[in-house]
């Protein structure tokens, strides 16, 4: 049975832990690359980027050309551990083929294991770019070791045999938006559910973490069992009153790089979705406790939080293929405004927008993006040859600003130079900003990234004239 809906809230709140986890190792061999460079080319998006061998574009990845290679062995059971990277300075003719929002200070390698025609591999890939003390840097060699997990210390996930969904009766529901939702007897009528043959504390919810699933070698077992609370469980009976409360995540997910935030949407769907169960016994609760102040001494008094939003409409494939999708069209509605407010906005804190913009035309053009009257910024987007395979040219910004209110309504108009058959397209654009930490009532999600350190002890100071209010740690969705 499949019911989506839209769910009431509470408060929460987020924040980051990081665990590690270490493994015992065979050595099993050593390996030596170079990168040579090559100038620029003009991928598939018309973008003009720097190339080298082994050079490979995937957005998903890195806005730059990315190093892959597809390296063949025995095991499926190995690590690789990266070693003597060295770096040389990037010229400065070269950096205008960089795109510089998408590098860090550090160079992740990042690879899986997989198999193909019975034989093994590791694929491997990376952005070879990193900024070192505000200078450019590339890679133009590094050594790596591929090494053999030890199978006698390693612990080896077992496969799932049968899925929790194949015992008992199972209800689908899905949810559009990140928050707490909730699930009360209206509901279960409205779903064909008999109330009166249900037992509250056999209550369970099922699912998995949000977000378009990772490429590759990347493989999820089954549904995990959530936590969640059941107001009125106590009686084993679901009167009037009784409500499940769980958190549940949009499909759009946030992720904190570089002391910023970027937005990932899921192209695949909009709903995240969730499987109710009350026929397997007690189900898994949420640990409650009463706030208490700590005896060591507290290093932030947090006021204010990380906020943002973000607009993106996938409307268009302009190549009829690929993963990148267009919004609203520029070529006859030139001026558009798209409207935003935050009510508790810190007005001394800068605002971070990040906004990219496409378009097609013979020459130069531009996009203008206003704040009521503040002029943020001028997107200029490179010509296009008509004889050109490249259809369109893109153009991807990071600007800050001052808002002068609560009002962060974006104006964008679109300059064509006079070409008239131009064509022009947003594809989406962000907002990173403060907000004060004021509760009035309807539930919001808040973290902050300045207060996580090693051992840190942070405050948070909610102003609300609500004494009872209630905070969800959300760090981990599931538990």
């Amino acid at each position: 049975m499949y019911y989506n809906y839209t769910l009431s809230y509470f408060n929460t709140m987020g924040r980051c832990l990081l665990f590690f986890v270490s493994f015992s190792c065979l050595l099993f061999s050593q390996e030596y690359r170079s990168i040579e460079w090559m100038g620029f080319e003009i991928n598939y998006q018309g973008d003009s980027l720097l190339t080298f061998n082994n050079s490979l574009y995937d957005e998903s990845k890195s806005l730059n050309n990315i190093y892959f290679e597809q390296i063949p062995i025995q095991s499926k059971n190995v690590k690789l551990n990266f070693f003597d990277v060295h770096y040389i300075d990037l010229e400065d003719h070269d950096i205008p083929f960089v795109n510089q929002e998408s590098i860090s200070s550090n160079i992740f390698f990042d690879y899986h294991v997989g198999s193909q025609k019975n034989q093994n591999y590791i694929f491997l890939y990376f952005s070879p770019f990193i900024l070192d003390e505000n200078k450019l840097k590339k890679i133009v060699s590094f050594k790596f070791s591929v090494e053999e997990m030890n199978t006698i210390n390693r612990q080896k996930k077992s496969s799932i045999q049968n899925s929790v969904l194949s015992n008992g009766t199972w209800y689908k529901i899905g949810v559009t938006q990140s928050g707490i939702h909730e699930i009360d007897m209206e509901f279960l009528n409205s779903a064909g559910i008999d109330v009166s043959s249900i037992n509250p504390q056999n209550t369970r919810l099922y699912g998995n973490r949000s977000g378009v699933l990772k490429e590759g070698f990347y493989e999820i077992d089954d549904l995990q069992e959530m936590s969640i609370e059941v107001i009125g469980e106590e009686d084993q009976v679901f009167n009037d009153t009784d409500k499940v409360l769980f958190f549940g995540q949009a499909q759009k997910v946030w992720h904190l790089q570089d002391e910023t935030y970027t937005c990932t949407n899921n192209i695949y769907s909009d709903t995240t979705f969730y499987f109710l169960n009350f026929d397997l016994g007690p189900g898994k609760r949420i640990n409650l406790s009463q706030s208490v102040e700590p005896s060591l001494p507290i290093d932030n008094y947090i006021s204010t939080y990380d906020a943002y939003f973000s607009y993106e409409q996938d409307l268009t494939n302009l190549v009829n293929t690929g993963r990148q999708w267009m919004g609203e069209s520029f070529a006859f509605n030139q001026y558009q405004i798209f409207n935003h407010s935050s009510q508790h906005i810190d007005l001394t804190e800068p605002v971070t927008l990040h906004m990219n913009v496409a378009a097609r035309s013979s020459i130069p053009t531009s996009f203008n993006v206003n704040n009521n009257n503040n002029a943020i910024t001028n997107i200029s987007v490179p010509s296009i040859s008509s004889n050109s395979e490249i259809y369109y040219k893109t153009n991807l910004v990071e600007q800050f600003f001052y808002p002068q209110s609560e009002d962060l309504s974006l104006v964008i108009s679109y300059n064509n130079s006079g070409n008239s058959s131009a064509l022009a397209w947003l594809d989406y654009f962000s907002l990173v900003y403060r907000n004060k930490l004021i509760f009035t009532g309807n539930q919001f999600l808040f973290r902050d990234h300045r207060s996580v350190g090693l051992d840190a002890i942070s405050k948070f100071i909610i102003d609300s004239q609500d004494a009872n209010i209630q905070i969800w740690d959300v760090t981990d969705p599931i538990n």
